[in-house]
């Protein structure tokens, strides 16, 4: 079980196209690969996660399958919480306990994410299914202000455009789509 907090920000993009900010990636970090991922968002009828800014993910790939809490949030300034990831041999039957268990799948995120090691950052590119394009970035050994720090750096060396974004993707598609989560 691997157990953390999670501190990144997430950018809205709305130029250059995601097709040249990845040429440009390729070239400045390290490619550590390409995946579809489908999230299942999990919840009580009540709603109890949600309402206590916490969420319970069943997130598979082609490659890897894990479970996922993820606790309230911490800081203002970047999406920062505590983080608790278990890798599943049988994400079918895990599907099924918590089904049983009272909890409904309340939302499903599809996403293709490319990730890449910057200077010890994980920058992840995503097109998201309903929502567009994304870059996250990820730097659990920072603090806030150095987070946000590396990703000006980033937007301004990657010529990005684009708003920094608080909600997740399950927010973001359920106000899009008129769900409450």
């Amino acid at each position: 079980m691997e157990s953390g907090l999670e501190r990144e920000i997430k950018i809205r993009i709305a130029s250059p196209p995601l097709k040249k900010i990845e040429e440009e990636l390729d070239r400045l970090a390290k490619t550590l690969g390409t995946e579809e991922q489908t999230d299942y968002y999990f919840d009580k009828e009540n709603m109890e996660l949600t309402k206590g800014d916490k969420a319970l993910r069943l997130r598979m790939t082609d490659t890897r399958s894990e479970l996922t809490y993820k606790g309230p949030r911490l800081s203002d300034k970047v999406k920062a919480r505590a983080e608790l990831s278990l890798m599943l041999e049988d994400p079918e039957s895990m599907r099924k306990i918590l089904l049983n268990l009272g909890y409904n799948i309340i939302l499903i995120v599809k996403k293709r994410r490319k990730n890449y090691d910057y200077r010890g950052a994980v920058i992840s590119l995503d097109r998201v299914e309903e929502l567009g394009d994304f870059m996250e970035i990820e730097a659990n050994a920072l603090d806030d202000d150095g987070l946000i720090s590396l990703t000006k750096e980033l937007m301004k060396l990657l010529k990005v455009q684009g708003e920094f974004e608080t909600r997740s993707y399950a927010q973001l598609l359920a106000l899009k789509t008129g769900r409450s989560v």
